[in-house]
C-alpha cells in the first residue's frame, strides 16, 4: 500500500499538466500534508509520502525498503496531469537525505531538494539535478559539513549539477515562509527533547527566502527537463 496522497489543483487554474513533486518529512514520521498543499497551490501536483510511523508502514526508519519510494515515484508519474518524463523529490532531514537516495538509484528523479540532509549517498551516480539547503546554526547533526562534502563528491566526479544554499543563523528545520520558528521539540525516535538550532529572526528570513527558490528550482528542471 502506498500511503501517501496526491495533493494538487488546489488553487491551480487550468488543466495542466503540473511539474510532479513527492514531498518527504524527517524523524516526526506519519503523513505530514502542509508543504505538499503550499506547493499545490503553487501549480505543483504533490505526494506526501508518510514512510514510517503510520498505518501498517514501519514503526521506525531503521530498514527501509528503497522499493517503496520507487513505487512511489512511479505511482506519481501515471497521473495524467503530471509533466513528465522526471519529477521532483523535496525532504527535510531524514527526507533531504531519502530523496538523494532516490535520486541516485531511482530512476525519473530528476530533481532534488535536500533540507538539512545527510550526504551519506553515491550522488556521482545521479544524473538530476540537486539543491542542498544548509543551516549553518544547525543543532541536531552537521548539515554545513555533510553539504561540503557532497558538493566535493559531486565536484570530484565533474559534476556541476547542483546549487548550495547557506543560511548562517538558521537552524535544521527550514519550513516555508511564515511557519513559527522552532528551536526545539520532542524528537519521537531518541524519546526525548532536542535542539534544533537557529536564531529567530534570521531563521525566519531565511525562510522567507528560501520558499520561492525551492520553487523555482523544481520548475526550471521539471518543467524544462519535459521540453528536451
Amino acid at each position: 500500500m502506498l500511503c501517501g496522497y496526491v495533493r494538487g489543483r488546489c488553487g491551480v487554474e487550468g488543466d495542466g499538466p503540473f511539474p510532479g513533486i513527492i514531498d518527504l518529512y524527517g524523524s516526526v514520521g506519519g503523513l505530514v500534508e502542509h508543504r505538499a498543499s503550499l506547493l499545490a497551490n503553487h501549480g505543483f501536483l504533490v505526494l506526501a509520502l508518510g514512510y514510517f510511523g503510520f498505518d501498517d508502514l514501519p514503526k521506525d526508519f531503521i530498514n527501509l525498503d528503497l522499493e517503496y519510494f520507487e513505487e512511489a515515484v512511479n505511482f506519481l508519474r501515471q497521473q495524467p496531469k503530471v509533466i513528465s518524463p522526471g519529477v521532483g523529490a523535496l525532504g527535510i532531514s531524514k527526507g533531504g537525505d531519502l530523496a538523494l537516495s532516490m535520486a541516485t538509484f531511482v530512476p525519473h528523479v530528476t530533481a532534488v531538494v535536500s533540507i538539512g540532509g545527510c550526504n551519506a549517498n553515491t550522488l556521482e551516480k545521479a544524473e538530476g539535478y540537486f539543491l542542498i539547503v544548509v543551516g549553518e546554526d544547525d543543532k541536531n547533526w552537521r548539515t554545513p559539513l555533510y553539504a561540503q562534502q557532497a558538493v566535493e563528491r559531486l565536484e570530484e566526479n565533474g559534476r556541476e549539477n547542483y546549487e548550495l544554499i547557506s543560511y548562517p543563523e538558521a537552524g535544521h528545520l527550514l519550513e516555508p515562509s511564515y511557519f513559527p520558528f522552532c528551536s526545539a521539540s520532542f524528537h519521537r525516535l531518541v524519546g526525548q527533547p532536542v535542539a534544533w538550532g537557529g536564531k529567530m529572526k534570521p531563521h525566519a528570513l531565511a525562510q522567507i527566502d528560501l520558499w520561492p527558490k525551492i520553487q523555482t528550482f523544481l520548475r526550471k528542471h521539471l518543467e524544462n527537463h519535459s521540453k528536451l
